[in-house]
């Protein structure tokens, strides 16, 4: 089973997105492709602190600043240095890359937000708004990876 773990402050429009990835391009359990989608940083980080293990990340680059304050797993340094809310998720992306069971795993960035400059190994971008294909293409991509 390759599971994927959606992480997206906006519910309706990725939901929208997943319903797509299921029904048209077999990201769906009877193809062995489950896909869990989270909306707060608190919920991103509970599910990687659980027993699953994921093959592949798709999260936003963006996040509000509550969703930050609520993390109990950001020292003070890290949440001073998203205070702006400007690339979150690459701070989220090398959080989960701490992790020894997620040092390698693939990260997909889709953000309405520029592609940042800095950008983690094993990483991929696509700009909002995105097409299910193109979508479903990268995350093929990168979970054979």
């Amino acid at each position: 089973m390759k599971r994927i773990l959606f992480f997206d402050d906006e519910p309706f429009i990725t939901n929208l997105l997943i319903d797509s990835l299921r029904r048209n391009f077999g990201w769906n359990e009877s193809n062995e492709r489950e896909i869990t989608f989270v909306s707060s940083s608190k919920e991103l980080f509970d599910e990687i602190k659980s027993e699953t293990t994921y093959n592949l990340f798709v999260m936003d680059i963006l996040a509000p600043i509550y969703q930050i304050e609520q993390a109990s797993d950001f020292s003070k340094k890290e949440i001073e240095a998203m205070q702006d809310g400007e690339n979150t998720g690459v701070v989220f992306a090398g959080k989960i890359r701490q992790m020894e069971k997620y040092k390698n795993v693939p990260i997909l960035f889709l953000s309405a937000r520029r592609q940042p400059a800095k950008m983690l190994e094993k990483t991929a971008y696509i700009e909002k708004p995105a097409f299910a294909i193109e979508v479903s293409e990268k995350m093929e991509e990168l979970i054979k990876q």
